[in-house]
């Protein structure tokens, strides 16, 4: 059974507690580098996935993320019928960066936070992530 989340359902509970969130984006959209936090954001892009998806481990709930949700529904489904526990997050990447502007941006701060707040990291991943393709994407404008 493959399971969606919205955005609110999904920073709900992650206001919670710590998740795993898989990254499905291509690496073109994020910079190993900034990324190396101890957060729960794991980066295996979409097209690496298939043969990758077991170094994944079943006893986890994996919160699928790619830019705007469509391509994280067909991989939750794909890791479903593998036996993983997967969870795609409607709108993506997108989605959840527009609402935690509107509703919650102090998450979005790039100041450094305790080891022990994962969703704050998380966040700030995701923001990074968000920044290289917005940078990207003018790139592309530009030219």
């Amino acid at each position: 059974m493959n399971y969606s989340m919205t955005t609110q359902e999904f920073v709900a509970l992650a206001l919670t507690k710590p998740l795993h969130v898989l990254d499905l984006r291509d690496p073109d959209f994020f910079d190993t580098e900034e990324v190396r936090t101890p957060s729960s954001v794991t980066q295996i892009p979409l097209t690496q996935l298939p043969n990758r998806y077991n170094e994944l481990d079943k006893s986890e709930t994996y919160y699928l993320f790619s830019q705007s949700g469509k391509r994280a529904k067909t991989m939750a489904r794909f890791l479903t019928e593998k036996g993983y526990h997967a969870v795609d997050v409607i709108g993506g990447t997108t989605a959840v960066l527009s609402y935690l502007e509107i509703f919650h941006p102090a998450q979005l701060s790039l100041v450094k936070h305790s080891v022990i707040d994962r969703f704050s990291q998380s966040l700030i991943v995701i923001k990074m992530l968000r920044t290289k393709e917005d940078l990207a994407q003018r790139s592309v404008e530009f030219a």
